[in-house]
């Protein structure tokens, strides 16, 4: 089968109708050159030159060759840099990750502010659950993410992070439910609920209430919905009950919002996956620290 180094070695000698030039021009020695040619001529069976001491000359086949040969290193120039177009672009492109608790947290600032900053940056964002995207940063699927997790040991070892913050969770209530009028809520206060989360059901890494419920035996149901708001809708309904990372925005409904007592607390951290080269991942890792103060662990 014919390599592209060969048909390259061809197309150099069919236009400088000289071995040595050729072998200058591709910065090969000529009896390498020669090898290829004769490899070539080999798979195609045929002769491709007429070769005397002094002249070298393309054979009727070696004419017909030469025409497709430089069509195909025309085709493979075009891809080529077509794919190191679509490089550069997935390059200028910052992939983030949230899990809902956070997406109130000052993070979609920092990345708005982040490509401000860098023209040609893009920053595209998603969201998934706290399993899906820790395994998407870990394949590099996503570049940085943002969770909260109520311990740093349950942040996988392959990836790296920068803890930010930390606070409470909050229980959002029915403005009639029995706890509504607590000056904080516990996990006992909690048996029997019924929670509303969107897309997953809160697992003890990154909820300080599903941690101490799962720890203490607590019976309790979920509802799972769509987004945060539809969540928030069944609590105004006086459906279901859910909970909150402390920084929160603005709740525009008619609900109450109670503090969640816990010996654990949410840690909001920013990771990322130290194998990932991209340059712009980098920059971003710069740029929090920079306006934030903090430094990476």
């Amino acid at each position: 089968m014919m390599r592209i180094e060969e048909i390259e070695s061809f197309v150099a000698v069919a236009e400088e109708l000289n071995f040595s030039r050729a072998a200058e021009r591709l910065f090969i020695a000529q009896p390498a050159l020669t090898r290829q040619i004769a490899s070539l001529e080999k798979s195609l069976g045929v002769k491709l030159f007429d070769r005397t001491t002094r002249n070298v000359r393309l054979t009727e086949e070696g004419q017909v060759f030469l025409r497709g040969a430089r069509r195909v290193l025309e085709a493979l120039s075009v891809a080529e840099g077509e794919i190191k177009a679509m490089a550069s672009r997935k390059e200028s492109i910052l992939e983030v990750g949230y899990v809902y608790k956070v997406l109130s947290l000052p993070t979609p600032e920092w990345v708005d502010r982040f490509v401000a900053a860098k023209p040609g940056v893009v920053a595209r964002s998603s969201q998934e659950d706290f399993a899906r995207l820790n395994n998407s940063l870990l394949s590099m699927a996503i570049d940085v993410g943002f969770y909260g997790v109520t311990d740093m040991s349950f942040i996988p070892q392959d990836l790296e992070y920068l803890n930010f913050a930390e606070g409470h969770e909050d229980i959002v209530l029915p403005t009639d439910h029995r706890l509504a009028g607590r000056p904080f809520i516990t996990v006992e206060d909690l048996a029997g609920e019924t929670f509303a989360f969107p897309f997953t059901e809160p697992t003890k890494e990154f909820s300080p209430a599903m941690r101490e419920i799962a720890e203490q035996g607590i019976s309790v149901s979920f509802y799972q919905t769509g987004f945060e708001e539809s969540a928030l809708s069944l609590v105004e309904k006086g459906e279901a009950i859910t909970g909150l990372s402390y920084a929160h925005g603005a709740i525009n409904r008619n609900v109450v919002v109670v503090p969640f007592r816990s010996v654990y607390s949410i840690k909001g951290c920013m990771v990322w996956n130290p194998d990932n080269n991209k340059k712009v991942l980098y920059e971003f890792i710069h740029f929090v620290e920079q306006i934030t103060g903090l430094k990476r662990n």
